[in-house]
């Protein structure tokens, strides 16, 4: 027995050690991107009300999102491509909540469900236990404060499409739904608007609808139109 665990120990420890050097030298987190637009937006003279969208590349790509806002409310964009749900709990209170916004929108989770080794489906219990710790610490951190959150669904993937990322298919749509049953439980249990851009853009088969991606797994320009329509549904709730 003990010698089964001592490499799991040194595993472990190594893992620990690879984190700290990686966090040192490179910034994991991204917290120094968005530093100078946001020192920038802060010193706005009237800035105006404004509702921060925080995420991975779903909200970065999100080209226009900042256009739909309707009048007298700004949209902020701060997404980071790549990021897993830890990394955007770690640039939360910086990227978010030290913009003082009148409510936050976090779509989170669509990177921690991608597969990098193993089978796709096994890390399904691991992935959602992970998005369930860092989603409810970005709501509670911001429900402390005062501000409004909304909850995003993951969207869909459409695996199999010409000229899909080979990343598509370490996702395992099985796995997306089961993150998005515990995010609409969790957005009611705690009161806030459930965004559910997955039902907005999945077609008819259950995958993501053709017309909404040209990489089987990011919206293109009708697929951020789609999301756009479905963000009319909740801003009564936010604002």
């Amino acid at each position: 027995m003990t010698g089964r665990a001592q490499p799991s120990a040194w595993r472990a420890r190594l893992g620990s050690i690879a984190y700290r050097v990686i966090e040192q030298l490179l910034d994991p987190a991204q917290t120094e991107r968005y530093r100078a637009a946001n020192a920038t937006l802060l010193a706005e003279a009237d800035p105006g009300p404004r509702v921060v969208f925080i995420g991975d590349s779903m909200i970065e790509g999100w080209s226009g999102l900042e256009a739909v806002a309707p009048p007298g409310l700004r949209f902020v964009n701060r997404g980071v491509s790549g990021q897993t749900s830890g990394q955007i709990l770690l640039r939360f209170a910086d990227d978010a909540i030290a913009l003082t916004p009148v409510a936050v929108v976090i779509l989170a989770g669509a990177n921690d469900v991608r597969a990098v080794c193993g089978p796709r489906a096994a890390i399904g219990p691991a992935a959602q236990a992970r998005i369930a710790r860092h989603v409810t610490a970005m709501v509670d951190i911001a429900q402390g404060r005062g501000i409004r959150v909304a909850i995003a669904t993951l969207p869909p993937v459409r695996p199999g499409l010409a000229g899909a990322r080979r990343s598509v298919a370490r996702r395992d749509p099985a796995v997306i739904l089961g993150v998005n049953a515990w995010l609409r439980g969790f957005a009611a249990a705690r009161d806030c608007p459930l965004i559910d851009f997955h039902a907005a853009l999945v077609g008819d088969d259950g995958a993501l609808d053709g017309r909404f991606t040209a990489d089987g797994l990011h919206p293109n320009r009708a697929g951020h139109d789609r999301m756009a329509s479905t963000l009319t549904t909740v801003l009564g709730r936010l604002w």
